[in-house]
């Protein structure tokens, strides 16, 4: 995808999404732990919610960068840090799908 302004935009509101996405996901956790007997049982399924959240919040916020594949390089989660910085360096010559890069 050529970074062209449409592109842009598509981004930025692909970025809004997910911001929602991860709300959404954070007030279902708020909701679920309101419920001491849920928070008892199910902690580790909480956080698994929470770290949903955070990883649509920071890949909303590399979405919406400027310079994307910088941001990627600041995202504060390793694992997905990880994974973005590896997508980097792909060839888009040698990606069998041809939508290896995006920028």
């Amino acid at each position: 995808m050529k970074d062209t302004p449409k592109a842009r935009g598509f981004c930025n509101r692909m970025a809004i999404i997910l911001d929602e996405l991860a709300e959404d996901a954070e007030q279902l956790g708020a909701n679920l732990c309101a419920d001491p007997q849920i928070t008892a049982g199910h902690m580790v399924q909480l956080q698994g919610i929470d770290l949903l959240a955070q990883n649509l919040r920071q890949l909303s916020e590399v979405l919406a960068a400027d310079a994307p594949i910088s941001a990627a390089d600041n995202i504060r989660l390793d694992d997905l840090r990880s994974r973005l910085v590896a997508m980097t360096q792909i060839d888009p010559d040698e990606s069998t799908t041809g939508q290896a890069a995006w920028f």
